[in-house]
């Protein structure tokens, strides 16, 4: 795949979540704080997570949880990155 060490990692990530990657959701959080996926098949998908950023424009970023090779997603579709 061309990521063979750590320092490849951040590089794996950004080229998984590319603009028209399709976001998923499973919405299962009981306290509405639900993880997005973002799949871009054949390399994988990743797992974001919601975290309060008070200096950002939006008042919230999103954080990696993970990502690997698995190439199907689940939840509902629920857009792509623009």
């Amino acid at each position: 795949m061309g990521y063979n060490t750590i320092n490849d990692v951040a590089r794996y990530v950004s080229d998984i979540i590319r603009p028209g990657a399709k976001i998923y959701c499973e919405f299962n959080s009981a306290a509405g704080r639900h993880r997005p996926t973002v799949l871009k098949s054949p390399l994988g998908l990743v797992v974001l997570e919601p975290k309060d950023a008070p200096d950002a424009a939006s008042g919230n970023i999103y954080t990696v949880v993970t990502a690997y090779t698995k190439r199907t997603a689940h939840g509902v579709l629920v857009g792509n990155v623009k």
